[in-house]
């Protein structure tokens, strides 16, 4: 059972700061003080279960982790507004540290590329021109030689005694395969 008392008074709620993204802010707070009111579950077993489901864990997984049926999950998000309310927010955040994973490995990875460059480590650089299609490959930068003789060219023509006539296709055999064969 939860440690909080069922008559538990709401919150009071804090209007978001506009300058601030909405993941920058604290997480929305329900207005009657609980993410899934009546539930058994504690505001911090449901905030661990908005995130898990925010990061993409299969319904299935997360109600193990929670110790709930997966109809359990459900109900709630179909029910209670704050706690779908949670999950987008959740998922806002994951997305902003994403991207934010993101622009720190591009910077790094530019860094790196930079500083290669400058000390003049030519396999990076043909790597990066190779990359970036600045340099032709060698097979395009010279006239290919003319093709030479090969073994289609050197091999003796068959007489055409020796070719089979076209076999006339049999057309019962065609359309009625269950006739016996001669």
């Amino acid at each position: 059972m939860s440690s909080t008392p069922r008559s538990r008074k709401s919150l009071p709620q804090t209007a978001p700061d506009p300058a601030l993204p909405v993941e920058l802010s604290e997480p929305p707070l329900p207005e009657g003080g609980r993410l899934v009111p009546g539930s058994r579950y504690s505001d911090a077993d449901w905030a661990m279960a908005a995130h898990r489901m925010a990061a993409g864990w299969p319904m299935v997984q997360v109600a193990r982790a929670m110790g709930c049926h997966r109809n359990t999950l459900w109900r709630a998000y179909y029910v209670s507004p704050a706690f779908r309310e949670r999950v987008e927010w959740e998922r806002a955040c994951l997305r902003r540290e994403a991207s934010s994973r993101l622009r720190s490995l591009s910077h790094l990875v530019t860094t790196q590329i930079e500083q290669a460059v400058g000390r003049g480590d030519l396999r990076t650089i043909r790597w990066l021109a190779d990359r970036l299609g600045l340099a032709a490959p060698a097979a395009l930068e010279r006239p290919a030689d003319p093709p030479g003789p090969d073994l289609a060219d050197r091999a003796e023509p068959v007489p055409e005694a020796d070719l089979a006539e076209a076999i006339p296709l049999d057309w019962q055999d065609e359309f009625a395969p269950d006739l016996p064969l001669p």
